[in-house]
């Protein structure tokens, strides 16, 4: 009974997008304020559903639901909403779950100081490659980013960040709080085109009482790189400090990276990328410096049906272990190193105004030198999305 009734629900998810509505669910104040809900239902087969050389294979399926308010008037822009998600598993029933989450962005446009404040609450399921099982926490981030000019063509930009991570399974896996504040200074170099560099401090703390420092220095370009390519590039040296852990897992120095580009082929064939590499701490308590590569394309057909393709291949190498987590006899240095490649295929199609269905086919691929977390997984999924 409890798997026919997700066939019952994706078919009244259906026939309840397609019913007509305005753009809108609510519009206030000449359009300057409104109300939207959205709906989604999924199915999802999952060959590996802890991203584990256990290979434990599951039919998911999900449901959506999400308030959104925008507000654009005044001298403060407001984004806001709520979402609650729930998958329901046919046979590991103990990884059900209700999600919700919350958040709120106030936008500062107009004056001479712009920026904006963020916050927001989730709490999350989801399978973690790093650790190799799936795990559930709450993640709180709180941002807050300010520009403001000076003489010229310069620019002070700065930005304050806080997040905590808390897991609900406190024995298995480490809680972080992580503090991070940056100042970077702009060079305006024409009316699309924008030059920085900055340095970037970051502060993070484990409930397995561990802590690292970050000390970052970077430059970087953003808007139009050259002709048809839009984006942005940072790169610089960072050093991470590290206390509470075994020696020669305690100080580390690396290069680290951020960016994104597009470029439009044609009206219809885009292609954009990304990079990123940085230090991060895992669920228990690992140091792991990881580089990732991706590329994706996206191929509008008509103005109803399109399909992308994405891939990455990224490396993860663990360099600094918490005592509790070296083998016997281990001092220091990498003792795990792993590469990994995803790729995904998907089809989407807008059947009107409000509704819009597709389909995805992922592959993920992971080779590591410890042999639990050699594994590889492939996921096919299909789900309608409504927006009122």
């Amino acid at each position: 009974m409890r798997a026919l009734r997700r066939p019952l629900l994706l078919f009244s998810m259906v026939a309840l997008a397609s019913a007509p509505s305005s753009h809108a669910l609510v519009s206030l104040d000449d359009g300057k304020q409104k109300i939207f809900v959205n709906f989604g239902a999924s199915v999802t087969e999952d060959s590996n559903v802890f991203m584990s050389s256990e290979n434990r294979r599951d039919l998911i399926w999900g449901t959506s639901f999400a308030a959104e308010y925008t507000r654009r008037s005044g001298w403060i822009g407001v984004n806001a909403g709520m979402t609650v998600d729930s998958s329901r598993f046919s046979d590991l029933r103990d990884q059900d779950f209700d999600n919700p989450a919350f958040r709120l962005e106030l936008l500062k446009q107009g004056g001479r100081t712009t920026g904006s404040l963020n916050f927001s609450a989730s709490r999350e399921s989801r399978a973690d490659a790093s650790v190799n099982t799936r795990s559930t926490y709450w993640s709180i981030p709180v941002g807050l980013s300010l520009r403001y000019p000076l003489a010229g063509a310069y620019t002070l930009g700065s930005s304050l960040n806080y997040s905590a991570k808390d897991y609900l399974d406190e024995k298995a896996f480490a809680s972080l709080r992580t503090f991070s504040t940056s100042l970077d200074m702009v060079r305006i170099l024409s009316s699309v085109r924008e030059a920085y560099a900055g340095y970037r401090y970051r502060l993070s703390e484990t409930s397995r009482e561990t802590s690292s420092t970050d000390h970052a220095l970077s430059m970087g370009l953003s808007g139009k790189l050259i002709r048809g390519l839009q984006g942005n590039l940072r790169a610089g040296l960072q050093t991470r400090g590290s206390t509470g852990r075994a020696p020669g897992n305690d100080r580390f120095t690396s290069w680290f990276a951020s960016g994104s580009t597009s470029y439009d082929i044609s009206r219809k064939l885009r292609v954009t990328s990304s990079l990123s590499k940085d230090f991060s701490t895992t669920a228990t308590d690992d140091v792991v410096d990881t580089a990732n590569l991706s590329a994706s394309v996206r191929y509008s057909a008509t103005a109803k049906l399109s399909v992308a393709f994405n891939s990455s291949y990224g490396e993860s190498s663990y360099i600094g272990q918490a005592a509790a987590n070296l083998p016997p006899g281990a001092v220091g240095g990498t003792v795990r190193k792993d590469r990994f490649i995803n790729s995904d295929l998907s089809v989407s199609y807008t059947l009107n105004e409000h509704l819009q269905a597709a389909a995805t086919y992922t592959q993920f691929f992971n080779y590591s030198t410890s042999g639990s977390a050699d594994f590889t997984r492939s996921t096919w999924n299909a789900n309608v999305s409504s927006r009122w």
